[in-house]
């Protein structure tokens, strides 16, 4: 083989050998013999190096827990516009203040987040006082923060935040009563487990609606200091692992209002799955929460690119992009 054609070094490996060397193809190569005890040049294979630590990711949950009950929402310009129809079949059920944190489930020693495939990672003092044999409902929260914020928990419990953060329970799964009976429960064994002030576990408070009126009026004193809304529920209502009618429980959510400019569309098999809305910093979001079936058919006509849209949301991230965006309507020339 002409030796600008070799792979290994142009010196011959019996003038060196034992050596290692450079090769034409930027390997190193080094000169051994074979059984005759004739050198050859043979590739250097590459030293592995130091194993990196792979990152502790979040625990799987635990198999054959309860999924949570899920719920749906109360529009609040409707609930506002018209309270008697809208929230007059409340009355006698109870409402307690929907914290903005990340839903936690605790079953048997771990802490499973809401889709039920992975858990957090808790600090001992935490997985100490969590009680064993019971099944809890409840959202992990650190006040004044984010949700993003709390993520950040779920793979790190050295964090400090863990001494900010709380877990309000809400509901007992493991409990088979009614809620008024539940909720006599889990607020029994917190004040069982807990000591102080400081301690992580606390109870949601259940009030009991007594009209429209006060149900609204409650609602807005929670928004005024910064609160997300209330969850009302039947307390003779049973815990169930699926998605509940209004009659069972609902939330009633505090929202904002923006405009946006659509300039796309997300479309499959001919039929809209979300606009392309471009908000006031400049980003783009996906809206596809508040379509009808009639808006998805003919969204070339009633959402051609340019057309001004209104949308409601929760809160904005610090992109400026908005959470639980929900369409309610188009813009009109002249409004």
């Amino acid at each position: 083989m002409p030796a600008k054609d070799r792979k290994s070094p142009t010196m011959s490996a019996t003038a060196c050998p034992g050596c290692t060397r450079k090769g034409n193809d930027g390997r190193r190569w080094r000169s051994l013999p074979n059984k005759n005890g004739i050198h050859s040049w043979r590739p250097v294979q590459p030293t592995a190096g130091p194993k990196k630590s792979p990152k502790k990711k979040s625990p799987k949950a635990t198999g054959k827990c309860p999924q949570p009950m899920l719920y749906a929402e109360i529009r609040p310009r409707q609930a506002q516009a018209d309270p008697e129809k809208e929230l007059g079949r409340y009355t006698g059920f109870l409402c307690s203040e929907k914290l903005d944190g990340w839903r936690g489930i605790w079953c048997k020693g771990k802490l499973q987040t809401k889709s039920g495939k992975l858990a957090f990672r808790l600090p001992p003092a935490w997985q100490k006082l969590l009680p064993d044999g019971v099944v809890l409902d409840g959202e992990v929260y650190l006040k004044g923060s984010p949700p993003t914020e709390v993520a950040r928990l779920r793979n790190n419990p050295d964090s400090p935040l863990w001494r900010r953060a709380r877990y309000h329970v809400f509901d007992m799964p493991s409990h088979t009563g009614p809620f008024a009976e539940r909720v006599k429960a889990y607020t029994a064994l917190v004040q069982r487990l807990c000591k102080s002030a400081s301690c992580p576990l606390k109870a949601v408070k259940q009030t009991k609606i007594t009209s429209p009126t006060q149900l609204l009026a409650k609602y807005r004193a929670i928004l005024q200091k910064g609160g997300e809304g209330v969850v009302i529920t039947d307390p003779h209502s049973l815990y169930v692992q699926k998605r509940v009618g209004r009659g069972v429980r609902v939330k009633l959510k505090g929202r904002m209002d923006k405009e946006g400019t659509v300039v796309g569309h997300n479309v499959s098999g001919g039929v809209l799955k979300s606009l392309k809305v471009k908000h006031s910093k400049g980003s783009v979001f996906k809206l596809g929460i508040g379509l009808s079936a009639e808006d998805r058919r003919h969204y070339k006509t009633r959402f051609p690119r340019g057309t001004r849209v209104t949308y409601s949301y929760l809160t904005e991230t610090k992109s400026g992009h908005p959470r639980e965006a929900r369409l309610v309507g188009v813009r009109h020339k002249g409004q």
